[in-house]
């Protein structure tokens, strides 16, 4: 797929990124020390990239997160700075290194960060096994999704933030410890806040300029409840609009498990109709791009999502 050659637009691109563990739909290889072991590396992994996670979920067999990846490449001075940092001492550079314009490439390179996160964590999950594990933990390469950062990044954040509720770990996503907003709900901290604040922003446009922090999460927490009221069959209008009014209201998030959505995993772009044409276009060539079928889908909350349909491509 040459989604991964494709220049970042303006100020970087989008990304929802998952991979799930080898084995069957049934199996379940990660508890609570190994969820919080790969968000500890997720932390860790940051330090060195400057890719930047805006939102992740960590499963019992599978994972999702929301990046950004810059256009730019980091300064000398800082590749530097986050080199040390995350070697601790083990590994130490300066400016004069003969690779530096290497490191300062991989540091937005998003396949590396996921490569050095997954590989960090099947080392210290085959290591830790009561019975010396070796080979491979996961089923596939990661898969990747480019996101329009206006019309989907919003959206695709409550999507992967709702995992727990509609696998019915919890009737509400703010009591599983294991995504970020839980671990806002939790700790009152957004764990990822500066990227997470600065990029939702935008992608809620002119509303949402000067809104505060609990500003920001009285939306996250009212539009998560509008969305799964819409979901459920015998919502309407009144009732989607109660559910957002309550949730606004109360710090308290009633759920109810809602419908998976295929695209958020298989799809290779989402975003409005110009640009995912946009993306084919880079990707195909006009002629081509004008044969592709554009998937479309009504959202709950109203509103709609267009996806360039390669669901059976690695992205």
């Amino acid at each position: 797929m040459r989604i991964a050659r494709i220049k970042y637009r303006g100020g970087g691109a989008f990304y929802h990124v998952m991979n799930r563990t080898a084995g069957t739909h049934q199996d379940r290889p990660f508890g609570p020390v190994e969820q919080e072991m790969f968000v500890k590396l997720l932390h860790k992994v940051q330090r060195f990239y400057t890719v930047e996670v805006v939102s992740y979920t960590v499963m019992s067999n599978h994972w999702h997160a929301v990046i950004h990846v810059p256009c730019a490449l980091p300064s000398e001075e800082e590749a530097v700075r986050r080199y040390n940092s995350y070697y601790e001492g083990k590994r130490q550079i300066d400016a004069e290194v003969p690779d530096i314009e290497e490191i300062r490439a991989r540091m937005i390179d998003f396949s590396c960060m996921v490569r050095d996160l997954q590989q960090s964590f099947t080392i210290w999950f085959n290591r830790t096994r009561k019975i010396t594990r070796r080979g491979r933990l996961w089923a596939d390469r990661f898969k990747s999704v480019l996101l329009d950062g206006k019309a989907s990044l919003w959206t695709c954040i409550k999507y992967i933030e709702l995992n727990s509720v509609r696998a019915g770990i919890v009737e509400n996503p703010a009591d599983y410890r294991f995504c970020s907003w839980g671990v806002w709900n939790g700790s009152g901290k957004h764990p990822f806040g500066r990227a997470f604040f600065k990029y939702v922003k935008c992608s809620l446009g002119e509303r949402a300029r000067h809104w505060s922090v609990a500003e920001v999460a009285d939306e996250l927490r009212a539009d998560i409840a509008r969305t799964m009221e819409a979901a459920r069959k015998d919502a309407t209008g009144d009732t989607v609009k109660a559910a957002y009014d309550e949730a606004k209201r109360k710090p308290a998030i009633q759920l109810v498990a809602s419908r998976r959505v295929r695209y958020w995993t298989d799809g290779a772009v989402i975003g409005s109709k110009l640009f995912v044409q946009q993306v084919a276009t880079e990707m195909y060539g006009e002629d081509r791009a004008k044969q592709r079928r554009y998937g479309t889908g009504e959202l709950p909350e109203g509103g709609k999502l267009f996806s360039l349909r390669c669901l059976r491509e690695q992205t």
